[in-house]
């Protein structure tokens, strides 16, 4: 019987593998993977491929060895650095990789499947769950990206370390196999992310828990905690004695993004922890699920929840005996997890949808009863939820990083479902009364996260297309050795599919793939740049023009052809990319463009317009991009 199941899971994990890489295989390679390629193959002076005498163990010294800007990542930098020298030979088929990833994602499916049949009363509730986390935009968005970063790392790492601490804990007899395969896990992970440095505090919860003393178990993890909080101190101890021993708040990315929170200051940043949250963190996160189904928590809250719950408490507990010295512990629990949260969560829903809360800390509120119903179901979902849903209200950058925090929400919200319709079967009246439309309603909601599979293919594919357009356009009509200054984040790929034709400058300097190559955001660096090349090679303005959101248009629109500060020819548009895209979720179309998920790769959000369809069409969603060409005909710069 287990040989049976294990064959149907092996299988389960390689549909999803081939599916996916069917998916994969429409397009060729896209950020964040594009511009590594390009970097080896036209930045530096010998490239790295696959095909050089010890190339693994050249890897391998140049992962483990050094601290990259995103940080101390050696696993994945290996896996980066593999899939450059692989791929810099541009001969080379993706398919065999894109294979591999599919069997990653499938794993990930599967291992995460396990995970939520522990907390959720049906195998069809721990489907969904996963159906859920899998399709929402986030992790359907960053699966394009196959080197750069596996996203789904992440949760297989979790849900691969949880289950092996439940298989080791709930055996008869100690299986020391498993536990070291735990321990290498736990060693490893933080290799991989930093994010998986919270699974062993994670297990050191579920051991709390369980043991209710001190473990020796518990000390091992608190030490592979703290590994996971410096991660060169081994490999600096064992190898590179040169590696900086530093925490991993003190390196890369999330150095920057924690230094911008606090201004480098943590007592600066303790004294205003509330006026430093991401405020729209909550509402990017809320729209990662279609809004008709998380309006199921209010109705498990309001309708059914608290009512419910209370009868129930009164009937086991009398009101007059609470302070008693027979009420137990237990009983004070389930009265705190089914009285008092629920109504608390109502009195805070009525007062924000009366305005008496600021909409800002209402959708803060109504993000955390994710942790609110997680304490009702199991606090681990809540202890699971909070600690990849909190570092993010101070260090969120995009969606794509709200993913970590998702596969515990998406367990919570099913487990939602699931009392809502267990009590319509309890009670006939009201479920002959409105069955029907919630069930409507869930179909409504599981289709529309269904759809953004479909519809981030068609996004990624029509980009990739324009990509290629423009990359003609540009190695048929710009003379080789022209300098492009654009706004366009992704004119790396333009390098990489015109074999490096132009050179590139950026009118920004955030986000972009060489920090030098952001001079010309400095209008006296542009100037400088234009004088030194006059006469000598042409410069072109490519603007990226759409139209842009107030709180973008200032930066990522480009400044010296909104302000037409230099003298230069407009050469026309070179290429419209525009897409639509359905939707079914009526209320979907309330959601504010800035909050609306974008259906490409992810870190190419600011390229283009993401919205309602520009012609109005009902019910569709629309990603436009207008590539504008100028040529520069002045040197000099006015400055505005």
């Amino acid at each position: 019987m287990v040989r049976k199941s294990l064959i149907i899971y092996i299988l389960i994990t390689l549909v999803i593998a081939t599916g996916f890489c069917l998916y994969r295989s429409s397009v060729g390679f896209v950020w964040d993977d594009s511009p590594h390629l390009t970097a080896n193959l036209y930045d530096v002076h010998t490239p790295v491929l696959f095909e050089q005498k010890g190339i693994l163990k050249k890897i391998a010294i140049e992962s483990f060895g050094k601290v990259t800007k995103s940080g101390y990542r050696p696993m994945s930098a290996f896996i980066n650095l593999l899939g450059v020298s692989l791929f810099s030979n541009l001969g080379n088929s993706p398919i065999f990789w894109f294979f591999a990833v599919g069997i990653i994602l499938g794993s990930s499916c599967v291992t995460a499947y396990f995970v939520s049949r522990r907390y959720l009363k049906t195998k069809l509730g721990a489907i969904l769950a996963i159906f859920l986390f899998t399709c929402s935009a986030p992790v359907v968005t960053a699966s394009w990206i196959v080197f750069a970063g596996i996203q789904v790392l992440v949760p297989l790492f979790i849900c691969v370390g949880l289950l092996l601490y439940w298989k080791i804990v709930e055996s008869e007899k100690p299986n020391f196999f498993l536990l070291i395969i735990l321990y290498i896990l736990l060693l490893t992970g933080p290799w991989f992310r930093e994010f998986i440095g919270f699974l062993p505090l994670l297990i050191i919860f579920l051991e709390i828990r369980r043991a209710r003393r001190p473990t020796i178990l518990m000390a091992v993890l608190f030490l592979l905690f703290l590994h996971a909080l410096f991660p060169t101190f081994l490999i600096k101890f064992l190898f590179f004695e040169d590696l900086p021993f530093k925490s991993i708040l003190s390196m890369g990315s999330l150095s920057n993004q924690i230094a911008s929170s606090t201004n480098s200051n943590i007592l600066f940043f303790v004294k205003n922890l509330f006026s430093l949250v991401r405020w729209q963190v909550p509402s990017h996160f809320l729209t990662l699920f279609p809004p008709i189904i998380i309006g199921f928590v209010l109705i498990d809250y309001i309708l059914l929840g608290s009512r419910g719950s209370y009868v129930l408490i009164t009937r086991r507990v009398k009101i007059g005996s609470l302070f008693a010295s027979e009420t137990s512990l237990q009983d004070w629990v389930t009265i705190f997890k089914n009285v008092y949260l629920p109504f608390c969560f109502t009195v805070v829903f009525i007062l924000g949808v009366t305005k008496f809360y600021k909409p800002r800390l209402f959708y803060l509120l109504l993000c955390l009863t994710f942790f609110l119903q997680g304490l009702r179901k199991d606090s681990f979902l809540a202890i699971w939820f909070l600690l990849f849903y909190i570092p993010f209200l101070w260090v969120f950058t995009e969606q794509v990083h709200l993913a970590y925090s998702l596969l515990p929400a998406s367990i919570i919200l099913t487990s939602i479902l699931e009392d809502v319709f267990l009590k319509l079967e309890q009670n006939i009246k009201i479920n002959r009364l409105i069955s029907y439309p919630l069930y409507f309603a869930l179909m409504i909601g599981i289709a529309d996260q269904g759809l953004n599979i479909y519809s981030c293919y068609k996004v990624v594919n029509e980009i990739f297309d324009g990509i290629c357009s423009v990359s003609k356009y540009v190695k048929s009509y710009i003379p080789r050795s022209s300098i492009i200054v654009t706004n366009v984040m992704h004119m790396d790929d333009i390098r990489l599919y015109t074999g490096n034709w132009v050179r590139i400058f950026y009118t920004v300097r955030a986000g972009i793939p060489r920090s030098e190559d952001g001079i010309t955001s400095d209008p006296n660096a542009l100037e400088q740049l234009l004088k030194e090349n006059y006469g000598k090679r042409d410069v072109y303005f490519i603007d990226a023009d759409f139209d842009y959101t107030p709180d973008k248009v200032n930066y990522h629109s480009h400044r010296y052809v909104r302000n037409k500060s230099v003298a230069m020819e407009d050469l026309g548009i070179i290429h419209t990319t525009q897409v639509q895209y359905p939707f079914l979720e009526p209320s979907k179309a309330y959601i504010p463009r800035p909050f609306i998920s974008f259906l490409g790769p992810p870190d190419l959000e600011n390229d283009f317009y993401r919205g309602p369809a520009q012609d109005g069409t009902p019910f569709m969603r629309e990603v436009y991009c207008e590539y504008h060409l100028y040529r520069v005909t002045g040197t000099h710069i006015c400055q505005q």
